[in-house]
């Protein structure tokens, strides 16, 4: 077991830092993915697990239209339509991973007024904390033109 040292703490082992510990010991009212602003949005949970669902749906939609007997003619047809348009969509978010990636943060930057400035902050937090560790930085990217973003 590793531990994490809070700052107002002694050695805390790692199983008992809960997000109820976190609301409780830094006062906060919501819980702290949504205080610290680390809940990623909707469109963040699309794309990582809709995306997921979507193909599974699309996979048993097609498993399914394949056993339906000819009686249903009308029903297999439709879910293998479904099926066959959720495995399309399936595969154009994993061929064009990069991308849709590339789209999906333009969009996150362009609808938030403070995108810009909150990109900024999160990279030279990621910056400094492993510079403060000592963990040399791999890369630096550029996923979008003029925005940075620091592999460690």
């Amino acid at each position: 077991h590793g531990t994490l040292r809070l700052w107002n703490s002694g050695q805390v082992i790692k199983d008992t830092v809960t997000a109820k510990r976190m609301e409780l010991e830094m006062n906060l009212t919501s819980g702290p993915d949504v205080a610290l602003g680390l809940r990623p949005n909707w469109i963040t949970s699309f794309r990582f697990t809709g995306i997921r669902w979507i193909g599974l749906v699309g996979v048993i939609s097609l498993a399914i239209s394949s056993c339906v007997p000819s009686a249903y003619f009308v029903l297999s047809r439709i879910l293998s339509l479904a099926g066959l348009i959720c495995s399309l969509v399936y595969l154009a978010f994993l061929i064009f991973s990069k991308q849709v990636d590339a789209l999906l943060l333009h969009w996150q930057l362009e609808a938030n007024p403070e995108g810009k400035q909150r990109w900024a902050r999160r990279e030279a937090g990621r910056l400094l904390a492993a510079y403060v560790h000592g963990v040399p930085v791999a890369a630096v990217a550029q996923p979008l033109k003029g925005f940075f973003d620091v592999a460690v």
